[in-house]
């Protein structure tokens, strides 16, 4: 590393910042009516309905590919009823 790079290392209570890590499923930030609307959105395009803010609050937690595959298969069980 340059000279000139290290001089404008980010730093955090004494350390060099190498990374940012985000966690938006609702841990740190209530995020879940932004997760919901692109969730929704995604489901619409599939016409598949929507689900509301609790019942996408009720299935974050395991990725983007587990959410998107738990709210296909809610909507897919209840459009067969």
């Amino acid at each position: 590393m340059s000279a000139r790079r290290a001089a404008h290392q980010p730093r955090w209570r004494g350390h060099a910042v190498h990374a940012v890590l985000f966690d938006l499923d609702g841990t740190l930030l209530d995020t879940v009516a932004d997760i919901a609307l692109a969730l929704n959105r995604a489901l619409t395009e599939k016409h598949l309905g929507t689900l509301t803010t609790g019942q996408v609050r009720d299935l974050i937690g395991r990725g983007v590919p587990m959410l998107t595959k738990k709210a296909a298969d809610l909507k897919q069980k209840k459009k067969k009823k």
